[in-house]
């Protein structure tokens, strides 16, 4: 009897048990549905943040695209503004000099004429100095061959073949036109020379002629 009564009595036990079981299973599950859609929520807020800083990241991305396409056209276009400098500057170099030229074959017949005149006025026609002088005019004529053989060769350039290499081409032309600028001004020089001596001997056939009282 006694064991039947503890069968009674955990008999009357077994109603709670199976009712907190039963009430705890679906507060269970439905925590777990809770927690799946609190996650997911937390994961698409995660997936939008996410989006967000994608957004940013390629607008940034863009930005420097942008950035870098217009530093390189500015590049792009100072190297083309330096070029065009430096072939104004050849060309005008290289104009100076065919200038040159042209003034020294111009003068060059007019400085023989005028030196040999003077020196005939002297009786030093066929002295030493007329020898000096066709020597210089010998090393005048060569110092212009070898300015014209270069510039011949070499110039004019065009716009299209100037580079950084082209600072080459300016020292040569800038060469070029220091060497005949010296060959002009020597030239000059004897025009001058000339110019004295002639208004020197002016002066003392004016001083010798005898004055009419």
């Amino acid at each position: 009897m006694q064991t039947t009564g503890k069968v009674f009595r955990t008999s009357n036990q077994m109603p709670g048990a199976i009712f907190l079981a039963g009430s705890v299973g679906p507060l269970a599950l439905v925590w777990v549905v809770l927690s799946f859609f609190l996650q997911g929520n937390e994961l698409r807020n995660s997936i939008k943040s996410l989006d967000m800083q994608t957004e940013e990241l390629k607008q940034s991305v863009r930005a420097q695209s942008d950035l870098a396409k217009s530093s390189s056209e500015q590049i792009e276009f100072q190297a083309r503004t330096r070029d065009a400098d430096l072939w104004l500057e050849i060309r005008k170099a290289e104009l100076d000099v065919r200038n040159n030229l042209l003034m020294i074959d111009r003068l060059l017949p007019v400085v023989k004429r005028s030196r040999m005149g003077a020196l005939a006025a002297r009786g030093m026609a066929n002295s030493g100095a007329r020898e000096q002088f066709e020597s210089d005019l010998l090393k005048i004529k060569e110092g212009v061959n070898q300015i014209d053989a270069p510039l011949n060769s070499k110039f004019p350039v065009s716009l299209s073949e100037i580079s950084i290499e082209s600072v080459h081409h300016a020292a040569l032309i800038y060469d070029l036109n220091a060497n005949s600028s010296f060959l002009v001004g020597q030239l000059n020089e004897y025009l001058e020379e000339d110019k004295v001596e002639a208004d020197r001997r002016y002066q003392e056939a004016h001083q010798k002629r005898p004055h009419n009282s």
